[in-house]
């Protein structure tokens, strides 16, 4: 790992500091003229950096990189990891097929920490809780979307996305008839307790029937506008609301499905009129399930745009 740190220091000599007293020695940097380096540095290099100390851990995550997109794929029998730094090719991460997912884990836990994302996707195995191996803290994402995910590992994320930055948030239980949906009926709450900014969205797929009916039960006292497919509730904020809104899934036909419900919670101006709303749920709802419009998986699409493939290397510990 010196070696690795001495390579790093070489990048001060190509920095414009002003002042030739300074050693190139990379402990007799200060803090500032480091984090002139960490600035140019790679994302492995970062990583590589933030293991020698933590001191420099704390340094290099006070600097985010910025990622467009990342995917984080955890199974039992396969787990990978893929990344799109902004203005950067794709690169991936795979362990060796029936590899222990476990050995994958301080990798994510080492980019949760160091990146902010545009888009993250995190898709688990129900039946394992990866998170009982992540220390905690929040989450720098806008848009953040989790399929196939335990019960324990769902609230996990909630508690995660806490943060400000988050604009969109996704969860896909794949049709689990256990998915905690009482917890869900919780998130209007926290977005009243939170003063939420307007335009934060909440998205949900869930096969349940009576879904609005079980809203209108929880926020009886809040409701200001009640419809069939909408219901508007006033939070302590008289200058917003929240509308809780079910797709209108027009044309289809769910044969093997009792109640397959589309739901949008969404922050919006206490004075915006009905005929002002974005009536458009089909838009939404490609975003919960893309294979109802195939047009979604355009190959331009931010999701899978990829200027080549980029291989990680990844050393793990065989004991």
């Amino acid at each position: 790992m010196n070696a690795d740190v001495e390579n790093l220091t070489e990048k001060t000599d190509n920095l414009s500091i002003g002042d030739s007293n300074y050693s190139t020695n990379w402990n007799n940097l200060s803090g500032k003229l480091k984090l002139q380096c960490i600035e140019k540095m790679e994302l492995k290099e970062r990583l590589l950096l933030r293991c020698t100390s933590k001191s420099e851990k704390t340094l290099v995550d006070s600097n985010k990189i910025q990622a467009s997109f990342a995917e984080f794929f955890i199974f039992p029998e396969q787990s990978t990891v893929s990344i799109k730094l902004k203005n950067k090719p794709t690169e991936h991460l795979a362990l060796p097929r029936g590899k222990n997912y476990k050995f994958i884990v301080p990798l994510i836990e080492s980019l949760l920490q160091l990146v902010s994302f545009d888009q993250l996707v995190i898709r688990s195995s129900e039946k394992i809780d990866f998170t009982d191996e992540l220390s905690g803290g929040q989450l720098h994402v806008k848009c953040f979307w989790h399929e196939s995910c335990s019960n324990k590992d769902l609230m996990y994320w909630l508690n995660a996305l806490k943060s400000s930055e988050v604009e969109t948030i996704k969860f896909d239980a794949d049709l689990n008839e256990n998915f905690p949906f009482d917890k869900l009926l919780k998130v209007p709450n926290i977005w009243i307790d939170k003063d939420a900014e307007i335009k934060k969205t909440f998205l949900v797929q869930v096969l349940k029937d009576g879904t609005m009916d079980d809203f209108k039960k929880t926020f009886s006292d809040r409701i200001v506008c009640n419809s069939e497919n909408l219901i508007r509730i006033r939070t302590d904020n008289p200058a917003k609301q929240i509308a809780l809104e079910l797709g209108i899934d027009e044309g289809e036909d769910y044969d093997d499905i009792d109640a397959l419900q589309y739901i949008r919670m969404m922050v919006i101006p206490s004075e915006l009129q009905e005929e002002e709303y974005d009536w458009n749920t089909n838009k939404w709802m490609n975003l919960l399930d893309p294979e109802r419009d195939i047009s979604y998986w355009d190959s331009d699409s931010d999701v899978y745009d990829s200027d080549g493939p980029g291989e990680w290397e990844f050393d793990y510990d065989d004991d």
